[in-house]
């Protein structure tokens, strides 16, 4: 399902993870199902149970983290507060990021 933009809707851009990083292992999912993990783990915390995130693009090469993802989120805020939903997402897109890396279906 797609979001509606509106007032509520956002594309937000994630900082950088250290370079020690890089050599993690990571499982391999779709992006819709790194969508889906983001999305369950986000509801599961107080604040946040409308709130949806999509990520949007696979890169041509993985990134110094060792993440072949792209760091653009949509978000979709639904009535939930912005400030709450960020403070859990955040940690949320950092974990994320060490443990998957997007294979296309």
């Amino acid at each position: 399902m797609r979001a509606r933009p509106g007032p509520n809707l956002r594309k937000y851009r994630w900082g950088c993870i250290s370079p020690r990083r890089a050599n993690t292992i990571r499982e391999f999912k779709t992006r819709a199902e790194i969508s889906a993990w983001f999305n369950q783990e986000l509801h599961e915390r107080k604040g946040c149970e409308e709130s949806c995130a999509t990520v949007q693009y696979e890169l041509q090469a993985p990134d110094a983290d060792g993440c072949n993802w792209s760091r653009d989120l949509i978000i979709n805020y639904g009535r939930d507060d912005r400030v709450v939903v960020d403070l859990h997402l955040h940690p949320l897109f950092e974990k994320a990021r060490k443990r998957f890396n997007v294979r296309e279906p």
